[in-house]
């Protein structure tokens, strides 16, 4: 879970979303490992590692590789109108989405006399342009409420490169496929547990410098440290 701070409101992501499609088809890996396609021993190994190359892609750089939807359950909506500062980020009174890259903003709803509704989306902009790499929610004219005690809003949005491999950028590809290589060929060298190579620090540790040059144009370092702006 992430959580954001938008200076009034608070802000966490959740997902349901099961993954279909991988960064990297099993085939693909083993014709770069260069594997015979009979051999299957390894299999699940490679499928291991290459969750474990996409998960450390997307903790390294803070983007989203496939599509999947997300939940944002913030505690409000800003009180103030729009303001931007002079480096493109919001100051304050927008809605900061923690997650990229941003395909779509499907729904924003929020409480109201006991049930939710849908706000109308000739209310609000999306910012996608902005220096930092990810993207805000702006009110046309005012938010929805500003002035009444804090009530939930749900935001739901897409985020990710491709819904399938073959839409992620060539680069991306090219630095999972050297990551894997480097995992696959030192795999006794990882001391985690079995069936935790995703969530281990080995992933991040066995990053090999040109799969760390070839991501470096795709972090986001706003989300990375934490910062507003």
């Amino acid at each position: 879970m992430l959580m954001s701070v938008n200076n009034e409101i608070r802000c966490d992501y959740k997902t349901s979303d099961a993954i279909l499609a991988s960064a990297l088809s099993l085939a693909d890996a083993k014709n770069y490992l260069k594997i015979d396609p009979g051999q299957m021993e390894d299999d699940d190994l490679i499928i291991q590692l290459i969750a474990a190359a996409a998960a450390t892609f997307e903790a390294f750089t803070h983007q989203t590789l496939i599509e999947k939807s997300f939940n944002m359950k913030c505690t409000g909506f800003p009180r103030t109108r729009l303001r931007f500062d002079g480096f493109g980020c919001c100051s304050f009174n927008c809605i900061e989405i923690r997650k990229a890259p941003l395909v779509e903003v499907t729904a924003i709803s929020f409480f109201k006399d006991d049930a939710f509704e849908v706000w109308p989306t000739t209310e609000y902009l999306i910012n996608s342009d902005s220096d930092v790499g990810y993207s805000f929610i702006t009110a046309v004219n005012e938010w929805a409420r500003p002035d009444c005690h804090p009530r939930p809003v749900t935001i739901r949005i897409i985020v990710g490169f491709s819904g399938e491999a073959a839409g992620i950028p060539f680069s991306i590809r090219t630095g999972l496929e050297q990551h894997l290589a480097a995992m696959y060929e030192n795999r006794g060298d990882c001391k985690c547990e079995k069936g935790s190579l995703s969530g281990s620090r080995f992933t991040m540790d066995s990053l090999p410098t040109t799969s760390r040059l070839l991501y470096s144009p795709f972090v986001i370092y706003a989300i990375a440290n934490g910062s507003l702006c």
